[in-house]
């Protein structure tokens, strides 16, 4: 009895002396536990400026973006005008490059529009043409080895193979 009151006492002493809102500050200021208010200044200070000095890196390469984005589009300005042609911003039909270029794209999509057609009439060719439902087998046999050995033995039963 005697040693669970001193536990308490020690207890009750710790709280006592343990100040929850230094602890706090500290553990916010990345430092280990300390009543010295010079560390908690010098541990503040250097946290403080090294926001100002992240805050400082992040509007300078703001700064930097900003005049390379206009760098860009100063220099881009002519191939705009050269390729985009008049008051309706049509490709210029005029120049032989810029009509070859159209084309070699239009053709590009044209090829790329006919295989995701061609690839979407396939797929449903094959599902429509699945009477026997062998897609299925072929899922289980990729995920579920066993789920296709049972399929395959009471198919096997039943003759039909």
């Amino acid at each position: 009895m005697n040693q669970i009151c001193a536990e308490q006492e020690i207890c009750e002493q710790k709280v006592q002396s343990s100040d929850i809102l230094m602890e706090t500050v500290c553990k916010i200021l990345g430092i280990p536990p300390t009543n010295d208010a010079m560390v908690l200044l010098k541990a503040y200070n250097d946290l403080h400026s090294g926001i100002a000095e992240v805050n400082d890196d992040i509007s300078e390469a703001f700064r930097k973006k900003e005049t390379t984005v206009f760098e860009f589009s100063k220099s881009s300005q002519p191939l705009r005008e050269y390729i985009w042609d008049g008051c309706t911003k049509q490709p210029n039909c005029w120049d032989r490059a810029v009509a070859s270029l159209s084309h070699s794209l239009t053709h590009e999509l044209s090829v790329v529009d006919k295989r995701v057609l061609d690839a979407s009439s396939l797929f449903t060719a094959v599902k429509n043409g699945d009477k026997n439902n062998l897609r299925k087998l072929w899922q289980w046999f990729l995920t579920d080895p066993n789920q296709l050995s049972t399929v395959i033995r009471n198919v096997q039963a039943k003759g039909m193979f």
